[in-house]
């Protein structure tokens, strides 16, 4: 298990999930506040991934415009930005934002963040380094309050076999190795995005054995067609093996949910097993943009952007998107995959791009929509239910709209103190871009 989702679990509050459940029953609706809009230009603008939260309960993220750093980026608002919101000192005071680090030429982060022990930032940019294919980089805290962060890049993607483009949030092991996937990259022909340029790496990086030392990188699995394109991030069980997912190319291929065993011995091969290839079975889900969690027994849990029973509903020909469980099988059987839900396109949602989180009962929170479909998106609940193989029941916390609210949602969601904390990459009202600049929010029930 990863740790952003064990920090998920330690900002939980004990009655949380009572709380939900006792004002879902009673048919109240959630209150969305407004933590942080996004401005554009120096303050940044537009949010892709979610937060993560250090020990005080400030909130740290990223955008993948503004901050007016110099240099050429893909827009004139800069390349990009890491920011940190601080909570208020007094019940319903303002959250107040701190932009940590305005990225250079091109690197526009796509991703979350990760903390380590000491509060420093880990995390990647989709573009940047020399060769314009993404970095991994670590920002590290000022020594005394008030001074600046300082940024260390720890690799450069050359876009060859060592990967291109990272995506997503990072993960760590128990030594401090950082693992993470690149969407190109490693070798060899793909037919559909980048011809000849590879369909995707799973990475490690090793922090150096003496102070200020290099960093090195071992490419741990190289994607090939059908099986290609990871644009998520990975998890860690107890054993030490990797899960992640694919979103395959929507042609030939609709992605699939991937293991990665480590070797026996040091410096041998890690073993890709594919779990399970979404579009092989009638109403299965297609396209998973997002990453896995895990259970305490081992079995996997995420989303499909679309596919699902309600084919019509949606404005493609492959549903609006599913909820999954992959059970972990008993012995060395095969991984059985249940729909535990299908979108409609309703006030329940559609599209779902982003991954899910899990409370001390079991239920499961996520977001509907995102910035690749452009729907505007819901957060819900799912309750698990009482007696085995029944179905689990949907509740949607809330409805995205436009405007001073935000939409397309653009990360997973992490828990607060009793509530839901996300961002959107669009809404929040004015700002330098046409369809806004996103917010930060707080889903209170």
């Amino acid at each position: 298990m990863n740790r952003n989702l064990l920090r998920c679990y330690e900002l939980l509050a004990p009655f949380l999930v009572a709380l939900i459940l006792a004002t879902c029953a009673a048919g109240a609706s959630s209150t969305e506040k407004l933590l942080h809009h996004f401005q554009g230009g120096n303050d940044g603008a537009v949010p892709l991934a979610g937060l993560v939260a250090d020990q005080a309960g400030n909130l740290y993220g990223t955008t993948f415009w503004g901050g007016l750093e110099s240099g050429e980026c893909l827009g004139d608002d800069g390349c990009g930005t890491v920011f940190q919101l601080k909570p208020p000192a007094l019940p319903n005071g303002a959250w107040s934002e701190n932009v940590i680090y305005r990225f250079g030429p091109f690197d526009h982060p796509s991703a979350g963040l990760i903390l380590d022990r000491e509060g420093n930032l880990y995390g990647t940019t989709t573009y940047g380094g020399p060769s314009g294919d993404g970095i991994v980089f670590q920002l590290k805290p000022p020594a005394t309050p008030g001074g600046s962060w300082s940024e260390r890049t720890l690799y450069n993607f050359a876009g060859g076999d060592d990967g291109a483009t990272p995506l997503t949030t990072l993960v760590f092991d128990s030594k401090g190795n950082l693992y993470g996937t690149t969407q190109f990259g490693g070798g060899g022909p793909c037919a559909i995005f980048q011809q000849g340029s590879g369909c995707g790496t799973v990475f490690e990086l090793t922090p150096p054995t003496t102070p200020d030392g290099a960093w090195s990188e071992a490419v741990l699995y190289s994607f090939a067609p059908y099986n290609d394109y990871p644009m998520a991030g990975l998890v860690f069980d107890r054993q030490g093996n990797l899960y992640g997912t694919t979103t395959g190319d929507q042609t030939a291929s609709f992605g699939t949910v991937f293991q990665l065993t480590p070797p026996a011995a040091p410096g041998a091969s890690w073993t890709q097993t594919t779990l399970h290839t979404f579009g092989s079975v009638d109403q299965d889900g297609v396209t998973p943009y997002a990453g896995l969690i895990l259970d305490r027994k081992g079995n996997l849990y995420g989303t499909t952007s679309q596919g699902g029973a309600y084919v019509s509903e949606c404005l493609d020909t492959f549903g609006c998107g599913t909820v999954f469980e992959l059970e972990s099988p008993a012995n060395s059987g095969p991984w059985t995959e249940k729909i535990l839900y299908n979108f409609a396109n309703g006030r329940d949602g559609a599209e779902p791009e982003n991954g899910l989180i899990f409370d001390r009962a079991g239920n499961l929170y996520g977001v509907t929509g995102g910035p690749h479909l452009g729907f505007n998106g819901t957060v819900f609940s799912l309750v698990p239910p009482a007696k085995p193989n029944s179905a689990w029941t949907e509740i949607t916390l809330h409805v995205f709209g436009k405007g001073n609210d935000g939409y397309e949602p653009g990360g997973a969601l992490i828990f607060g103190k009793n509530s839901l904390i996300g961002t959107t990459s669009a809404g929040g009202g004015k700002c330098s871009y046409p369809s806004s600049c996103g917010i930060v929010f707080e889903i209170v029930p």
